[in-house]
């Protein structure tokens, strides 16, 4: 995924859940910690550039690979872009914080979400 300055956080929200269709991630105002959720409160709700999130942010590439680890990920959008990001996994109607499964690849967070998706259709 190919980070920019002028991408904007709806942008990058919307190639990742492309990907991965029943994970989104949201973007904060500060980092939390591996098994630690993100404060409502300093969720960023609506749509800004990048740069205005960290206005240091150098353009580069995150490789967003199925096999990686959910903290992984919200690690390489810290420690590359000095962005803080939370995933969140749907369940059924919910959306909630990956934060007690972040040792859990991305794919085995997708396949969670949609064994919970058949459950609840069935």
């Amino acid at each position: 995924m190919e980070i920019t300055t002028h991408k904007t956080t709806e942008q990058i929200k919307t190639e990742f859940q492309t990907i991965f269709p029943n994970l989104k991630i949201e973007f904060y105002r500060k980092k939390h910690e591996t098994y630690q959720g993100s404060k409502d409160e300093l969720k960023i709700n609506q749509d800004m550039e990048l740069e205005k999130l960290n206005p240091m942010l150098l353009n580069g590439e995150i490789d967003i690979d199925s096999e990686m680890t959910v903290a992984e990920l919200e690690n390489a959008f810290e420690n590359k872009f000095g962005l803080h990001i939370q995933v969140y996994r749907k369940s059924g109607e919910q959306w909630m914080q990956t934060s007690i499964t972040d040792h859990w690849t991305l794919a085995k967070q997708e396949m969670k979400s949609e064994d919970l998706d058949h459950f609840y259709s069935d």
